[in-house]
């Protein structure tokens, strides 16, 4: 097709579209990354008072305006703010594109997308999530919000192919105390495997592990921003 334009030539919307076709995604207007994989993107508001890169994690918070139905149909976004360990992990989305601080931009919440890794992947580690020690990027692990499909090295900067909504919510701990239930009982975070992976606040509402001391091990899954006993070694 000729792209070059001749005088008098009615510049059409087919003729504008075969143009921008031919561009590199990031220069055709779509979302740097914006591969053909199925996913689910929401319109977020960079709030997290610092430019936010492809594949940084975001904690997605207050919704636009509700002053009508109309207007919320209308003005559908959300608040990105950068994810705390582990109180406010439960809404973790993934920047599809670069976004500057107090601007707005495309967020996976549930799909394929790329993930920025703190470290590279671990060989066998099947899932990422959110690491405690650099809340916007993601640590592989055995347990997760979603699942490994590849990784990549890019830059210098380590990413992976990921699946969110893919999930591992099982977990591993050892307390750190002995039992408070049925309060929070500080304990050292494990995947599947027995890797350290964080520390946090066990919850065990029912006291199902009332009768464990510092040292002792347990099962626990992810509910949201909490970590909850599920059952422990029999004695």
């Amino acid at each position: 097709m000729q792209l070059k334009v001749r005088p008098k030539q009615k510049i059409t919307a087919d003729y504008m579209n075969a143009i921008v076709d031919r561009l590199p995604k990031d220069q055709a207007g779509y979302a740097v990354g914006g591969l053909a994989m199925s996913r689910s993107t929401v319109q977020v508001l960079n709030s997290t008072g610092a430019n936010r890169d492809l594949g940084d994690l975001v904690s997605l918070g207050s919704f636009g305006s509700r002053s009508t139905v109309f207007d919320a149909v209308d003005s559908i976004e959300l608040t990105a703010s950068s994810p705390t360990w582990h109180t406010s992990i439960a809404t973790v989305g993934v920047l599809a594109e670069p976004i500057p601080d107090g601007e707005r931009g495309a967020c996976v919440v549930q799909g394929f997308c790329i993930v920025k890794l703190s470290a590279a992947l671990t060989t066998g580690h099947t899932h990422v999530f959110v690491d405690p020690s650099a809340t916007t990027e993601a640590k592989s692990s055995y347990s997760g919000f979603a699942r490994v499909l590849s990784d990549a090295t890019a830059g210098g900067d380590d990413f992976a192919l990921v699946c969110i909504g893919d999930r591992c919510d099982l977990w591993r701990y050892t307390l750190t105390q002995d039992s408070q239930a049925s309060n929070a009982t500080t304990a050292t975070l494990k995947d599947r495997r027995g890797n350290t992976f964080g520390d946090i606040n066990l919850l065990d509402p029912l006291s199902l592990m009332s009768d464990q001391e510092s040292g002792d091990d347990g099962w626990c899954i992810n509910c949201g921003n909490d970590f909850e006993a599920i059952q422990g070694p029999c004695s």
